[in-house]
Formats: C-alpha cells, sequence, structure tokens
C-alpha cells in the first residue's frame, strides 16, 4: 500500500505529461523511497527488441543513460521480466553469468532488481535496481511496493481527447494493436510502409509517448482503439 509522502510524490508524477520529466522522476522516487544504493530506469520496445537507458540515480545525482542501447535477447534476465511483465530478483552469481562483463565490471553489479514498466500488459521500460541495503527479510515486500509504485506512476494521464488522432492515425494504430507490423498495415490499407511509419511517428507524438508500443496502450486506455 502506497501512503505518506511517497502517495504525494506520486500524484506529482501522474500529472507530468512530459514523458522525459516523467521519467527522471520516476527512477528519482526509487533513490529517495526505496533501500537501493543505484536506480535506473530503461526503455524497451516490443517491436524492434531494444533497450535503451534513459537516466541513473546514484547518491542523489542524476545522470543520463543514453548511450546504452543493446538487443534485449543478450540479457535473458531482463528479457524474461518484460515479456512476462514480472518483477524480477537476480542474484550475484545470476548477474555475473546473464549480463555483459563490461556492464558488470562498470558498474559494479552484484544482484540486481528488474521491475517492468507495462501499460495495459505492454511492456515499454524497465527499472534495474542494484545495491539494496535494506533487510533480507523484507525484500519480497519491498518488491510487491516497488512494482505497485511502478505500475501507478507510469500510467498515462486521461487527458488524451478522442479526436487527437486523424482517422487514417486510428486506422494505422488500430492494425499496430492487431498484431500487425509495418508492411502488414500497408497491404491492409494499400499505403506505403514509408506512409505507415509517418502516421505512427505522428500519432506517437500527438499522444506523447516515446514509442509505439505505449501509442497502442494508450490508445485502448482512453477508447481510441480497442
Amino acid at each position: 500500500m502506497i501512503e505518506g509522502h511517497l502517495q504525494d510524490f506520486l500524484k506529482k508524477i501522474q500529472i507530468q505529461t512530459d514523458m522525459k520529466k516523467k521519467s527522471e522522476l520516476i527512477v528519482w522516487g526509487c533513490s529517495v523511497y526505496f533501500p537501493f544504493q543505484r536506480a535506473c530506469i530503461f526503455s524497451y520496445s516490443p517491436f524492434s527488441s531494444s533497450i535503451e537507458g534513459i537516466y541513473l540515480v546514484e547518491k542523489e545525482q542524476i545522470s543520463t543513460l543514453e548511450s546504452m542501447k543493446t538487443d534485449v535477447h543478450s540479457i535473458p534476465p531482463i528479457y524474461q521480466a518484460v515479456t512476462q511483465n514480472t518483477p524480477l530478483f537476480i542474484n550475484s552469481h545470476e548477474t555475473q553469468t546473464a549480463f555483459p562483463e563490461q556492464i558488470i565490471h562498470e558498474y559494479n553489479l552484484t544482484s540486481v532488481i528488474v521491475i517492468p514498466i507495462t501499460i495495459l500488459n505492454v511492456s515499454t521500460g524497465f527499472l534495474l535496481l542494484d545495491g539494496f541495503n535494506g533487510s533480507t527479510e523484507l525484500l519480497h515486500q519491498v518488491i510487491s511496493q516497488l512494482s505497485e509504485y511502478v505500475t501507478l506512476a507510469a500510467a498515462p494521464p486521461l487527458v488524451v481527447t478522442a479526436g487527437i488522432l486523424s482517422k487514417r492515425e486510428s486506422e494505422v494504430l488500430q492494425h499496430l494493436a492487431n498484431g500487425y507490423d509495418i508492411n502488414g498495415i500497408a497491404e491492409q490499407l494499400f499505403i506505403s510502409k514509408y506512409t505507415v511509419r509517418d502516421y505512427l511517428s505522428s500519432a506517437v507524438r500527438k499522444l506523447g509517448v516515446r514509442h509505439r508500443s505505449e501509442a497502442v496502450a494508450v490508445g485502448i486506455r482512453t477508447g481510441m482503439i480497442v
């Protein structure tokens, strides 16, 4: 149960419409309200299977992680967490074998916790936290609280109106939600794949999200698509 100062902080995040600022607040909250020495936030695209760093918070200092980008398949535990939408604790032994050696040494990783960021069960990113300095008996409870915090913090504000997208943008987004790829949507709508990309980019921009998967989730959540 989220209470007290964290609940007040959540309200500040929930009204934030700038996705970059929202990400910054989410990861900052992890370092302030939860017992970890370091917290990182990553974006994840189920379409390209790529993960990309956004922010890192350590010792009350925030920095960007934009240079860190890789295929999610290269780190199996993270792939498991984001595809199954399930928080995951990775002990120090598993970390040493699952993460790239360069990352382990650069960040001195030991055991880590991965918390997927999902919108309507679609993973759009994840938090990676390490340096747990709380009681091991409370670890399960902390993970549960983190999951609740992330779910509430990542939910898009319901300020999107049904008419914000054009008819074509809505159609393209609907086909994407139905499982079609770029080429498939182009064939269905008798337009070029480049035009499809343009419509999707426009929809992502109008909805104030970072990725197509987030656009689909917001579209469903607000009733623009089904």
